[in-house]
């Protein structure tokens, strides 16, 4: 029997609410049509729960452990304590111990980076994985905003240090993505890595595990100019999460509109999704792989930092209500 190829999508803070599958709506009659007919053409996990923040809940997913026993706080990335354990393995060495999966990861990494070990090449994901370590950067200038590291960049305690680039191409800094493509929208870049290994693992007889890990839809909340404008005519928007943002993108200059470039930005995310499984349906590979769609926790609901909805559901990232926990 052959083994199957896995694609896991690990989406950032989103919202209970702002997927149509939850909400009981047809793909048609939402922005997240790719999503919903994953969903409604496979099985959904209707009480599926995640850790209540992101550090814990990644680093408890990818070490197959509750986060009690791996971590329960939020700490700067390089801090040896941070996230994953030296000494605990991982789904992609585990994957990987037999030499028949090969794994990659593109996007989010968020658990843990202070040795070679801890980081996702030192986990057992392929050279060809690219990343950032850190909380949360800027999607255009790719700067960490949540290092610890005291830069101009930081978006709480900031310091006189430089701003701190965070993409990582296999083991070692971007240098040519980020001089080539500085200023791009990052989840554009991950796309075109995870479609690009997705071609050539279609080349292959060996099945592939896929972590595609989305910064969507975590605050800073920024999205291109051509993907916002559909959504600028949300009426009576708010514009306080513009404190855990210096700009929704490079070329807007008009008022800051929270659940409008936060629904813009998840649809981002859903078109993406879809460029995702059209390649496995183009490559033939779509009929062997498992796709997996998961939020790593529910939306956060605190205006001053995003703009996600978890209804019906109480609270939201950061809670112990459902709205913290339970995912989509």
């Amino acid at each position: 029997m052959k083994l199957p190829n896995i694609l896991f999508i690990l989406v950032d803070d989103l919202g209970f609410g702002d997927v149509g599958f939850t909400q009981g709506a047809p793909p048609t009659a939402t922005f997240t049509p790719n999503i919903d007919r994953l969903a409604n053409d496979g099985l959904i996990l209707d009480r599926h729960y995640a850790y209540k923040t992101c550090t814990p809940s990644r680093s408890s997913l990818q070490s197959g452990r509750l986060p009690v026993h791996v971590t329960e706080q939020l700490k700067v990335p390089d801090d040896p304590t941070s996230a994953i354990p030296y000494n605990m393995t991982t789904i992609s060495e585990v994957l990987a111990a037999d030499g028949v999966y090969t794994s990659h990861i593109v996007g989010k990494w968020d658990a843990g980076m202070a040795t070679f070990r801890h980081t996702p090449v030192g986990r057992g994901f392929s050279n060809e994985s690219l990343t950032y370590f850190s909380h949360k950067n800027d999607f255009f200038t790719h700067d960490t905003l949540q290092s610890g590291c005291k830069t101009r960049c930081e978006t709480e305690n900031p310091g006189s240090h430089d701003c701190i680039i965070d993409m990582w191409d296999g083991s070692g800094p971007a240098v040519e993505i980020q001089n080539a493509r500085g200023g791009e929208f990052v989840e554009d870049i991950f796309l075109g890595r995870a479609l690009d290994i997705l071609e050539e693992e279609g080349e292959s007889d060996n099945p592939f595990l896929m972590f595609y890990s989305s910064h969507i839809a975590h605050c800073p909340l920024q999205v291109p100019e051509d993907r916002l404008e559909p959504f600028l005519n949300m009426g009576d928007d708010e514009s306080l999460c513009s404190a855990q943002t210096a700009s929704i993108n490079p070329d807007y200059s008009s008022d800051f509109q929270c659940r409008a470039t936060y629904s813009a930005m998840v649809s981002a995310l859903d078109s993406n999704v879809g460029s995702l499984v059209d390649r496995l349906k183009e490559t033939g590979q779509y009929e062997d792989t498992l796709v997996v769609f998961t939020s790593d926790n529910g939306g956060c609901v605190k205006l001053e930092e995003s703009g996600g909805n978890n209804y019906p559901l109480r609270g939201g990232k950061y809670s112990d209500f459902e709205g913290g926990v339970r995912t989509a």
